[in-house]
C-alpha cells in the first residue's frame, strides 16, 4: 500500500537538510510536520548518518594509511599540511552524495578544486569513493521517481537524472512535434559552474 504523506511537504528538501546537520526539531517547525514523522523517516532511510558513514571506507584508503603511519618525508609533509584528512574527505563525499559538483564540494570543505583533482589522481581509492558518492546521489533520485506518485514531485527528480553525467544519455530524450522549450542542464564535476543550454523547439503540428 502506498505510504501516506502530508500533501505539499518537500521531503527531498527535508532529507537534504537533515543530512547537512539541521535538527529535526527546527525542520518540524519550518515545514509544519511532526518531529516524530521526520525522525521516523530519517532513521528508516539513514538520513542522519551524515559524513561519518564514509569513515570506514576512507580509513582504508592509501591517504589515510599514509597519515596514520608515515614512512617517508612525503608522508610526513602530508601530515603537516593537514589538507587531505579523513574528516575533509568525509565532508566532500557527503556533499557529492547530496548532488554537489566536485569543485563545490571541495570548496565547502576548505580545499581548492585543483588540490582535490590532484588528490583523486594520486590516490585511486579516493577516486573510487568519489564515484560511489555520485552513484549514491543518482540511486536516491531513482528512488524519488519510484515514490513520485506519493510526493508529486517526479519532475524534479527526473531533472536531476537528466543533468547527471552518468545518466544524462538515458534520461535526456527530446520531445518532437509538441512545441515548447527543452532545457538541458550540464553539471561538470570539475571546472566552471554548471552550463544551462536552452533550445527552443518549433511546433510542427498543423
Amino acid at each position: 500500500m502506498p505510504r501516506r504523506t502530508k500533501p505539499g511537504v518537500d521531503w527531498a528538501e527535508i532529507e537534504r537538510k537533515v543530512r547537512a546537520g539541521q535538527s529535526t526539531t527546527s525542520l518540524a517547525k519550518q515545514y509544519d510536520v511532526a518531529r516524530q514523522s521526520i525522525d521516523k523517516r530519517a532513521n528508516k532511510e539513514g538520513w542522519k548518518n551524515g559524513p561519518q558513514r564514509w569513515m570506514p571506507a576512507i580509513m582504508a584508503t592509501e591517504t589515510a594509511q599514509r597519515l596514520a603511519n608515515p614512512q617517508t618525508n612525503a608522508d610526513s609533509n602530508l601530515v603537516t599540511r593537514g589538507n587531505r584528512t579523513p574528516e575533509i574527505l568525509a565532508q566532500i563525499l557527503e556533499r557529492i552524495s547530496l548532488g554537489s559538483p566536485l569543485y563545490i564540494a571541495a570548496g565547502a570543505a576548505g580545499i581548492t578544486d585543483e588540490l582535490f583533482r590532484e588528490w583523486r589522481k594520486s590516490d585511486q581509492s579516493v577516486a573510487r569513493l568519489v564515484g560511489e558518492a555520485r552513484q549514491d546521489f543518482i540511486s536516491r533520485q531513482y528512488g524519488n521517481i519510484a515514490k513520485a506518485s506519493d510526493r508529486g514531485d517526479w519532475k524534479a527528480a527526473q531533472a536531476m537524472l537528466q543533468a547527471a553525467p552518468e545518466t544524462r544519455k538515458d534520461w535526456s530524450g527530446n520531445s518532437s512535434g509538441s512545441g515548447g522549450i527543452t532545457v538541458n542542464i550540464a553539471i561538470r564535476g570539475d571546472g566552471p559552474p554548471p552550463v544551462v543550454d536552452i533550445a527552443a523547439v518549433e511546433d510542427t503540428e498543423e
